[in-house]
């Protein structure tokens, strides 16, 4: 069950990506993007990129946050110097 269970999920995952973002029908064959794709990648919005461009700007925010932390800048160090 250990190995099997993520696995299925990963499959499961993979599954609903294919259908729902890359649109590919598995009954019929046909490519339909979703709008997530069209709007990033065919037809371009400015509102999908800033929304992308947010949530990178807030995980580099959450990154630099975390590198100020001293626990967490001795943890690292401790690692380091251990191999």
């Amino acid at each position: 069950m250990q190995y099997i269970s993520p696995l299925f999920l990963l499959l499961v995952f993979g599954l609903w990506i294919t259908t729902n973002v890359f649109g590919i029908n598995f009954s019929s064959g046909e490519t339909n993007y979703s709008n997530y794709v069209r709007d990033l990648f065919i037809q371009p919005n400015a509102v999908a990129w800033m929304s992308v461009a947010l949530i990178g700007i807030v995980a580099a925010l959450f990154i630099f946050i975390i590198w100020l932390n001293p626990t967490y800048r001795e943890i690292t160090k401790e690692t380091h110097h251990d191999k």
